[in-house]
C-alpha cells in the first residue's frame, strides 16, 4: 500500500505554523558525522535513496549563480547521496584536516521533528519527501531562516546528529525570534485549537517564554 503524504502549499510557513500552534517542539542540534564530498559536473543527476529505500529526493548538479561554480555531490556515512549549492557548502562545511577529502559541519541548526509523511517542493524545485517521525530544518547559524530552503532529515539517519545543549525554552525563544513570532499570535492560534479538540494549551504556554 503505497503511503500518503501530506503536501503543504510552502514547507516553511508549515513549520512556522506548527510552532505557532504549538504542535512543534524546535531542537537546536549538530551534525557529527563527518561526510565525503566531490564537486559535481553540471547536469548529473543524483537520487537519494535512504537505507530504508525510500526515494527521498531527485535532484541535478547546477552551476550556483553566488559563486559561478557547480555543487557538491555529498555522501553520508550510510551511504545515500545528495546535492548541496556551491555558496551553501562553504558556509555550512569546512574540510577535517585529520581526515583529508572528508568534511564537518561547522554551525548548528533549529529541526522540528513531525509526525506526520511530508513531501514538498524544495528551493531547487524538486520534490522531497520525509515520513513521520524525521524532521524539518528551518533555521542555520549560517544562513539564517532558511525558508524556501528548508530541508528534511530522515528519522533513519538522526542518529547522525546531537543536541548542542540548548535548552528546548530557548530554542524555542530562537525559533521565535527568527520567525518573528508575536506573543499575541501564539495565544491566538492555542485558544482557537483548545476549543476545537478540547484541549488545554499545548506543551509550551507562551507565559512561559518570559526570562
Amino acid at each position: 500500500m503505497m503511503e500518503k503524504y501530506f503536501r503543504p502549499i510552502n514547507a516553511d510557513e508549515y513549520v512556522r505554523q506548527g510552532i505557532v500552534e504549538g504542535k512543534f517542539i524546535p531542537e537546536e542540534v549538530r551534525k557529527t558525522a563527518r561526510i565525503k564530498a566531490r564537486r559535481g559536473t553540471e547536469g548529473e543527476k543524483i537520487v537519494t535513496i535512504l537505507p530504508s529505500g525510500l526515494k527521498e529526493i531527485a535532484g541535478v548538479v547546477k552551476v550556483d549563480p553566488k559563486t559561478g561554480r557547480t555543487g557538491w555531490v555529498v555522501t553520508n556515512p550510510a551511504g545515500e547521496q545528495y546535492i548541496i549549492e556551491d555558496s551553501d557548502f562553504e558556509a555550512l562545511y569546512m574540510e577535517d584536516q585529520e581526515h583529508p577529502g572528508e568534511f564537518k559541519k561547522k554551525v548548528p541548526f533549529l529541526a522540528v521533528q513531525i509526525n506526520e509523511n511530508v513531501a514538498f517542493t524544495n528551493k531547487y524545485n524538486e520534490e522531497m519527501k520525509i515520513e513521520a517521525g524525521g524532521y524539518l530544518v528551518f533555521h542555520d547559524d549560517a544562513r539564517g531562516l532558511l525558508g524556501k530552503g528548508t530541508y528534511g532529515i530522515a528519522q533513519e539517519a538522526w542518529g547522525a546528529y546531537e543536541k548542542t545543549g540548548l535548552s528546548r525554552k530557548e530554542a524555542l525563544k530562537k525559533a521565535i525570534r527568527v520567525y518573528g513570532i508575536t506573543r499575541e499570535e501564539m495565544e491566538a492560534a492555542r485558544a482557537g485549537q483548545s476549543q476545537v479538540d478540547g484541549q488545554g494549551t499545548p506543551d509550551k504556554d507562551p507565559q512561559d517564554l518570559d526570562d
